[in-house]
């Protein structure tokens, strides 16, 4: 085990989860990324009662559900690592732990780059307070609407509906993880119309050959257009239920440190980036459940809330309730 791998596990786990030592800690993992998940399991022993670490067999996409051993174990635990290649986050299974307080930790994707990259190491105060900015603002809007050079514009209503603010761990109930920075938030279902154009990267298919382009009319995507990308996720989304074509999300990255690298979890945190997904939206307080959860890039977004900017061809503009 090489000695600073299992240095920033033992700070993510001292320093961005509640973790106490009569806790009782599962490390779910898979084939994938199963080293990731010992590294983990190792530096838990230290701080924990209990550990216990199931490998499960690597899921096909974002938001399918893990087996059902896995979910009845979720159940049980504490604290429940992830370290998968294909994120839990959107699955039944993980709202039942959250719903029993458990505390889920996203280690989706992860690598030993990005464990020992620069989007750890950052001041977790100001992200959380910039985050926070920009979640309220998404919160108390009732409309949004984001532009972008490539072609993207999409109207959505955002009314009644709370923005999540995603920047430095987990608490009881809550999910997160360390490549934290996005405000995100559930449009309301049917009010979406307009055009998306996905850059640079998106879930399942990682680097793009092309822009994808989706259409979305009330709230779906009723087409799916652009190079290799784009058959690969029709192929997905007709492999999937009938609510994949969902608009699920939509969400702005605000972590100074992240870099795009082609890995959403990484390139989602960009400050200034945005982001939509197709499929579930429960987990982000809508009410459309999907066992496809899959998010997709936007580059140099201009975002308005109720007419007034919020994010300007990739820069923020935040109220004084935070720093620029």
């Amino acid at each position: 085990m090489k000695p600073d791998l299992y240095r920033v596990a033992h700070s993510c786990l001292t320093n961005l989860t509640h973790l106490e030592p009569h806790h009782r800690v599962l490390v779910v993992t898979d084939a994938e990324t199963g080293h990731i998940g010992e590294l983990f399991a190792n530096a838990a022993g230290a701080l924990a009662a209990e550990v216990s670490m199931i490998t499960m067999q690597t899921r096909r996409k974002h938001g399918e559900e893990p087996p059902g051993t896995v979910a009845a174990a979720m159940l049980q635990a504490d604290l429940i690592v992830q370290a998968v290649k294909y994120a839990l986050t959107h699955t039944a299974a993980t709202r039942a732990a959250l719903a029993q307080d458990a505390q889920v930790f996203v280690l989706r994707g992860a690598t030993e780059e990005m464990l020992l990259s620069d989007i750890i190491n950052v001041d977790w105060a100001e992200l959380r307070r910039v985050t926070r900015n920009v979640a309220d603002r998404l919160s108390a809007a009732s409309e949004l609407r984001v532009t972008t050079e490539a072609g993207t514009d999409l109207l959505m209503s955002l009314r009644g509906r709370d923005a999540v603010a995603l920047a430095g761990g987990t608490s009881p109930g809550r999910f997160g993880g360390p490549r934290s920075g996005e405000a995100a938030i559930a449009p309301v279902e049917g009010s979406a119309n307009g055009t998306v154009v996905i850059e640079h990267s998106m879930d399942n298919l990682g680097l793009l050959d092309a822009p994808i382009t989706l259409l979305i009319e009330a709230g779906r995507a009723t087409s799916v257009q652009g190079g290799g990308g784009a058959e690969e996720l029709r192929r997905l989304l007709g492999e999937s239920d009938k609510n994949a074509t969902n608009l699920a999300e939509f969400a702005i990255g605000t972590n100074p440190n992240a870099r795009f690298t082609g890995n959403l979890a990484t390139d989602k945190k960009v400050r200034g980036s945005a982001h939509v997904a197709l499929g579930d939206s429960r987990s982000l307080g809508g009410s459309i459940e999907s066992d496809l959860h899959v998010d997709g890039m936007l580059l140099r977004p201009t975002v308005r809330v109720d007419g007034e900017l919020l994010v300007d061809h990739g820069e923020l503009i935040l109220t004084d309730r935070a720093s620029a």
